[in-house]
């Protein structure tokens, strides 16, 4: 089967596809049929056979490939985004049709805190989770279902943890909810030499410091995907586990996001995982369960039928979420 590429004979669109992208070539380092892009010249653009190359990252392809480099659009969107023609603002693509994206730079000036140039270097660095990587074999070991490669979850292979260990790790883009804005990252490292199990370290799960997790939400399903109903819970794996049976699946991080996610328009249908977290001695509460009892009023009070159109699912026992039952299913 021919790709899409190849049906549409995209090669030679190779030299004004990454000026839009990428501005002016590095006029220095480039000869008349290799265009060199960057202060370094990093990322090739070869115009005898359509094709470039990141020496960056080790990633390159064709004309369709440079599109979902830059931008994150894949299939149709990138098509799309090639028909708008060379004036056309790649960060003026809605959220619909930037499905794991690269991320825009901040505008200066506009005092909007957002992902930094670290976090963003993480993010291009990292790539979509495939069903036997180390990633794949860690989700799919846990009982989890893979995200499309279209969400915002991919995986590092050597991302380095603050303790100084070094190893593979799910990558998150946290966005805010309604925005679409990207906050921060969430990352997991995991074993290399066990599958389902996290790295030997202390915290294996951090968010980037200095950046906002409020508001925000990891789409693991693409916006697209999201057509009446949603699926919602705190974590990743709980989140994943559960799109066994229930997607578009998003994860919020953790109950107080959880709680306060706002009614989005075009949801009918919702359905909650919460985690089944031990009574607060203080307080008497279960934060999970009274984070999706929250989130539940709220749509209730927005119109939706609490009987057919909102639903709760709590792990079973006490201390546990979904993921846990998953990965015990798993073992078992």
């Amino acid at each position: 089967m021919m790709t899409l590429e190849t049906d549409l004979e995209l090669s030679h669109w190779i030299g004004p596809v990454a000026r839009r992208l990428l501005g002016e070539p590095n006029h220095r380092l480039s000869a008349a049929q290799d265009l060199r892009f960057g202060r370094k010249g990093s990322l090739s653009v070869n115009l005898s056979n359509g094709t470039f190359f990141d020496h960056e990252v080790g990633r390159g392809g064709g004309v369709l490939d440079l599109i979902r480099h830059e931008t994150g659009l894949t299939g149709r969107a990138a098509i799309g985004w090639l028909k708008r023609g060379s004036n056309a603002d790649v960060e003026a693509v809605p959220r619909s049709e930037q499905s794991n994206r690269s991320i825009p730079d901040r505008k200066p000036g506009s005092g909007e805190k957002s992902l930094d140039d670290h976090g963003r270097k993480l993010w291009k660095a990292a790539r979509p989770i495939e069903t036997f990587d180390p990633a794949g074999s860690y989700l799919r070991a846990r009982g989890c279902t893979l995200p499309p490669v279209d969400g915002d979850l991919r995986w590092h292979s050597s991302m380095q943890h603050p303790s100084g260990w070094i190893g593979p790790a799910l990558v998150a883009l946290i966005t805010d909810i309604r925005s679409c804005k990207p906050l921060s990252l969430h990352r997991t490292w995991i074993g290399a030499s066990h599958p389902g199990s996290k790295a030997p370290i202390d915290r294996p799960r951090l968010l980037l410091k200095g950046h906002r997790k409020r508001d925000g939400v990891i789409r693991l399903w693409p916006d697209e995907e999201v057509i009446s109903g949603l699926a919602l819970g705190e974590g990743i794996e709980t989140m994943l586990a559960a799109a066994r049976g229930f997607r578009p699946a998003w994860a919020t991080i953790d109950a107080g996001n959880l709680a306060a996610f706002p009614v989005l328009p075009g949801i009918d249908a919702i359905t909650i995982f919460a985690d089944h977290d031990q009574r607060n001695p203080r307080t008497g509460k279960r934060p999970g369960i009274e984070a999706a009892l929250a989130l539940a009023r709220r749509y209730v009070e927005a119109g939706l039928d609490p009987a057919r159109s909102v639903r709760i699912w709590t792990a079973e026992r006490e201390g546990t979420d979904f993921a846990d039952m998953a990965a015990e299913d798993i073992s078992s």
